[in-house]
C-alpha cells in the first residue's frame, strides 16, 4: 500500500512539475550518468568538443580511470526536476541503460 502512494506522488509530482514551457526551454542535449560503458565516454568527449549543443557529463567514475583532462570535472547529481528545464534530455541514456540492465538482468532473476 505504501509502495502504490507513493509512486502516485511521484507521477503526480512530476505531471505538476514539467519545468518551463517548450520555448522557454534551454536548447541543447542534456546527460548525466556515470562510466559504464566505453560510449558514455565519447559522449562526453563530444560534448567538450560543442558545448553550445551538449550539456553532457559524468556523475562518478568506476570501471574506466578518471582522466580530468579528458573528461572534465565530475558534475554532482541533477535534481530530477531540472532534466525538464532543458528541450532534450537523455538523448543517450536509453540505449546504454538498456544494454547495461540487459546485461545486469540475470543477477536480478
Amino acid at each position: 500500500m505504501f509502495f502504490t502512494y507513493r509512486v502516485s506522488l511521484d507521477i503526480l509530482s512530476v505531471q505538476a512539475n514539467t519545468g518551463p514551457k517548450w520555448d522557454e526551454k534551454i536548447n541543447k542535449a542534456f546527460w548525466r550518468g556515470r562510466d559504464s560503458r566505453e560510449e558514455r565516454l565519447n559522449l562526453v568527449i563530444m560534448g567538450r568538443k560543442k558545448p553550445k549543443l551538449y550539456d553532457v557529463g559524468l556523475t562518478n567514475f568506476f570501471f574506466f580511470p578518471y582522466d580530468e583532462k579528458k573528461y572534465g570535472p565530475k558534475h554532482k547529481l541533477t535534481s530530477f526536476f531540472d532534466f525538464f528545464k532543458v528541450k532534450f534530455q537523455d538523448f543517450f541514456f536509453l540505449k546504454s541503460t538498456i544494454i547495461v540492465a540487459i546485461g545486469l538482468a540475470p543477477i536480478h532473476i
